[in-house]
């Protein structure tokens, strides 16, 4: 049986990676969440969504729904808040695609959602 919390984040995965993640993922760099946290502020905001991970900074003074939306998120987990927001519109998920730095180690997961 696959959690809540798993099925949320596969899906936001085949959203923005259009469902070709072993393609998209060969050559891609892998951080742990301890290398995401380290970026938490807007002038270095990067944010995990599913599996991958995604620098953000330069999106943060752009976001329609203002900066401070990034930037109380910058070093965590977003999936949810993600999904909830722009989950299934495609101009938000190919920005989202267009920031991947890498992917989490381990594949994403509620450790890396709380700092």
């Amino acid at each position: 049986m696959v959690s809540r919390g798993t099925a949320t984040r596969a899906r936001a995965t085949d959203a923005v990676d259009g469902g070709d993640v072993a393609a998209s993922t060969a050559s891609m760099a892998v951080y742990t969440f301890e290398e995401v946290r380290a970026h938490d502020v807007g002038s270095d905001c990067w944010v995990v969504v599913g599996d991958g991970v995604y620098d953000a900074s330069a999106w943060v003074s752009k976001h329609p729904g203002g900066a401070t939306v990034l930037e109380q998120y910058a070093g965590r987990d977003i999936t949810d808040a993600f999904m909830a927001y722009h989950g299934g519109q495609p101009r938000a998920e190919a920005r989202l695609k267009s920031m991947r730095v890498g992917m989490v180690a381990g594949g994403g997961g509620a450790a890396g959602r709380r700092s």
